[in-house]
């Protein structure tokens, strides 16, 4: 029997000069949160759209993926994390995606909706390219803080378009190097004032060290 041993060494860098909320807490799937980020080097089911849109493009059948976390269950009204994703690989035009990703309750709810399309580019040492397309929204619920607010005196919620990027090179059979753009374009989805979504960069390092062992006996 074969066992494969992976080590990944993951790092995050994260450019901004203020301090944000709005859609800095949606990531997604047991696997991935268990690995604490570095699921972006070996990002290879239906939740890797959220993580590393390259990662789809190693899906070889069509695959669905769903997760439902409450955070504080014992809440009248409880804030919930929602999650489903689909993907449809084809070898000629690449692997196409769709998810949804909620977090709220009445008060106040995110939603986004992605499309994603990954390749591997065998003429280009098979490095793995990802995007996702997505439509972020935000709403606020009726309160007796919002009817005297001005700021949702138009509108109870926004909307915008925000573009990740993903990249997966591998350096040899051994090495694989991962870099990640979400809301690249930093969107901004407000009622009122500026509310940017800030853009996110991660860098990942991917290790097989089982044929690395291989060569060393």
């Amino acid at each position: 029997m074969k066992y494969k041993i992976i080590v990944i060494i993951s790092g995050c860098f994260v450019f901004s000069a203020n301090c944000f909320g709005a859609f800095q807490y949606l990531d997604v799937g047991a696997r991935p949160l268990g690995m604490a980020g570095a699921y972006v080097t070996v990002g290879d089911d239906a939740s890797a759209a959220v993580w590393n849109p390259a990662g789809v493009s190693k899906i070889k059948k069509a695959e669905i993926s769903t997760m439902y976390c409450a955070f504080y269950p014992d809440l009248i009204d409880p804030l919930g994390l929602s999650f489903v994703s689909f993907v449809y690989p084809n070898q000629k035009i690449g692997n196409i995606g769709v998810g949804v990703v909620e977090m709220g309750n009445s008060i106040y709810n995110e939603s986004v909706v992605a499309l994603t399309y990954a390749r591997t580019l065998s003429f280009l040492n098979n490095i793995s390219l990802g995007v996702n397309v997505k439509n972020m929204s935000k709403k606020y619920g009726s309160t007796g803080y919002t009817d005297l607010d001005p700021t949702f005196s138009n509108s109870m919620g926004a909307g915008g378009y925000g573009f990740d990027f993903g990249l997966n090179y591998p350096l040899n059979s051994k090495f694989t190097l991962s870099f990640v753009g979400k809301n690249i374009n930093e969107p901004d989805i407000h009622l009122a004032d500026t509310d940017i979504v800030p853009a996110v960069y991660t860098a990942g390092f991917g290790c097989k060290y089982n044929e690395i062992i291989k060569e060393l006996w």
